[in-house]
């Protein structure tokens, strides 16, 4: 799935991240320091925190790209997060209720209503014309 992510919807410092590390490591570092700044050091020491969250490979990446400078602002990816929120939304229809779904991501009926709705018009648009 998130080989299929559209990385302009990431915000510059992640999509220059995601060049280095992979847009699939990228997310695991929006989901722990997302809206927080982070310190990267030159240098990884042996259990520092951002191997536990990206590995050891994606972490030396990240540090030998930015790492020494103050700090860096990670940011909370909001028009990726919801559209990765809206993927599974639209892949747990073919298995849930609207309701169940609703409970599941804390929203309205209404709103993924709205979000099913949403994909099957932008499906048509992009479908080609048959004659």
């Amino acid at each position: 799935m998130t080989s299929d992510i559209n990385i302009s919807l990431l915000p510059k410092t992640l999509q220059e991240i995601a060049q280095e590390i992979g847009i699939s490591d990228t997310l695991k570092l929006v989901r722990h320091y997302g809206g927080t700044s982070v310190y990267i050091p030159r240098k990884l020491k042996v259990g520092h925190e951002l191997i536990a969250v990206l590995g050891i490979d994606s972490a030396t990446k990240i540090c030998e790209k930015f790492g020494g400078y103050d700090r860096i602002e990670i940011p909370k990816a909001q028009m990726l997060t919801l559209e990765l929120r809206n993927i599974e939304i639209l892949n747990d229809k073919k298995v849930l209720s609207r309701s169940k779904i609703a409970r599941k991501y804390g929203l309205t009926e209404r709103q993924i209503t709205k979000i099913l709705h949403r994909n099957r018009q932008s499906q048509a648009i992009e479908q080609p014309a048959l004659f």
